[in-house]
């Protein structure tokens, strides 16, 4: 009996084995671990109860191993996730970064070329032109004040030393900008040297800047160039006319054009350089900033720069145009008899035209006036041209005589619904009595009231007081 009971345990154990391999093995194929297997198979080698406790402790052991490797799993493939996004970054900030060195390098390139035929204007037709001023007649050359028209009055020294000190700027971060080879040779302290100068490059390069360069003269650049811009339609005229007169100055032209120097470049592609320079110089540091990456040091300059170059061009377009209507101030103030005083240090034409105006509001007739719109005052003059022919004709061709002076302070504007006999009209209402003007068409009298609207609150803005404007 006793060596039954013996073989009775044996079996229980046997059995109790083999359903924890079995059991083992249905977890292999869930876990597809083999360490769990190897454990089930260590903790169960004593056999008997305990197996189903042992089992437990093997299950949790896996469970840690598991979460272990689970772990060096995770940091794995965060470092290659990390590796895989410095390296894109790498690649997009090598991308960017040569892109800028191209970028850089065109902007002094152009510079240099620039200042180099602004240099050339100046040594190879002012100052030879000035120096033969003196004997212009016998020379059959320009006259001193020709010559301070043509190319003095425009500033052309003064563009060539600001501009020359931003080429050398530029030409400075552009070398910064070139990384070095690498070393050869057979000496190593000279490679040394190299190997030091690489890497300094190396590390120097992708950070230089090129916004503070241009922001250090776009105040200059706002005070020069608007001379420019205004002087350069006189300029450009009074050029053509010598060109064809003064045949002598011709053939100096033609000699300088043909010179290697010159590059068959013509006087007048030289002075139209500086116009079309201020634009150019957007366009770039656009582009550069659209190259530089939100973090380069360089960014914020280069906005700024952006931003400094846009005020620069406004300011040049606000003298121009205050320039020209000063300018169309002093021309209608010789054709109309009875404008003397009409020139004023603050005062420009907005707009000039004419129109058939009643005066007063019961005004059964209509009269053809010139109407001369300034930022302060609106003229009404008799309008009559050389032609015979009523409305508008060509620059200069009016004669006549002032009839009113209408200060914009001292009148109301309305607008004049289309009626029977009067269409496409509005009202200026003065102290005294009332103006019905009326355009040759609805897009002319939107223009008229626009104009009229803006230089009364351009006014009211002035004095800090109320509007008459309707």
């Amino acid at each position: 009996d006793d060596d039954d009971d013996d073989d009775d345990e044996s079996d229980d154990g046997d059995d109790m084995r083999i359903t924890v391999r079995r059991l083992a093995k249905c977890v292999f194929m869930l876990c597809s671990s083999s360490f769990l297997v190897r454990c089930i198979d260590r903790c169960c080698a004593g056999g008997g109860a305990d197996a189903p406790a042992l089992l437990v402790k093997a299950v949790s052991k896996y469970v840690r191993y598991r979460q272990r490797r689970a772990d060096v799993v995770a940091t794995r493939m965060q470092k290659f996730v990390r590796g895989m996004l410095a390296r894109r970054k790498l690649r997009i900030a090598k991308k960017a970064f040569a892109k800028r060195k191209a970028i850089v390098a065109e902007f002094r390139d152009t510079e240099t070329t620039y200042v180099r035929c602004m240099q050339l204007l100046l040594n190879k037709y002012v100052l030879p032109l000035r120096a033969l001023a003196a004997d212009y007649k016998q020379l059959g050359m320009l006259s001193k004040s020709d010559v301070d028209v043509i190319f003095t009055n425009l500033g052309i020294e003064r563009i060539v030393v600001e501009n020359r000190q931003l080429m050398q700027k530029l030409d400075e971060r552009a070398r910064l900008m070139l990384i070095p080879a690498a070393p050869s040779g057979d000496d190593k302290a000279g490679r040394s040297r190299k190997n030091t100068l690489v890497k300094a490059t190396r590390e120097a390069a992708p950070s230089v800047t090129v916004g503070d360069c241009v922001l250090s003269h776009v105040h200059a650049f706002s005070k020069t160039y608007p001379l420019y811009y205004v002087k350069y339609d006189s300029s450009q005229h009074l050029l053509k006319r010598r060109l064809g007169t003064h045949g002598n100055f011709q053939l100096l032209c033609d000699t300088i054009k043909n010179d290697p120097e010159c590059r068959q470049l013509d006087v007048a592609s030289l002075l139209i350089m500086p116009v079309q320079r201020l634009p150019r110089y957007r366009m770039l540091i656009e582009d550069l900033l659209k190259a530089t990456w939100p973090e380069h040091a360089d960014a914020a300059p280069l906005s700024r720069a952006v931003t400094g170059v846009a005020d620069a061009a406004s300011a040049v377009n606000a003298y121009v145009k205050a320039s020209e209507g000063a300018a169309k101030v002093v021309e209608i103030e010789k054709q109309l008899r009875g404008a003397d005083g009409l020139v004023t240090p603050t005062r420009i034409l907005l707009r000039d035209g004419a129109l058939d105006v009643r005066v007063g509001a019961n005004a059964s007739s209509s009269t053809h006036y010139r109407i001369c719109l300034f930022n302060d005052m609106l003229l009404v003059a008799t309008a009559t041209s050389s032609s015979g022919m009523r409305g508008v004709t060509k620059r200069g061709a009016f004669t006549g005589h002032v009839v009113r002076k209408l200060p914009l302070a001292d009148v109301r504007l309305n607008d004049v619904p289309n009626m029977k006999r009067i269409r496409n009209a509005f009202q200026l209402v003065a102290s005294e009595t009332s103006y019905i003007m009326e355009a040759p068409d609805a897009a002319a009298k939107t223009r008229w009231m626009s104009d009229i609207r803006d230089a009364m609150q351009e006014l009211v803005a002035a004095s800090g007081g109320g509007g008459n404007g309707g």
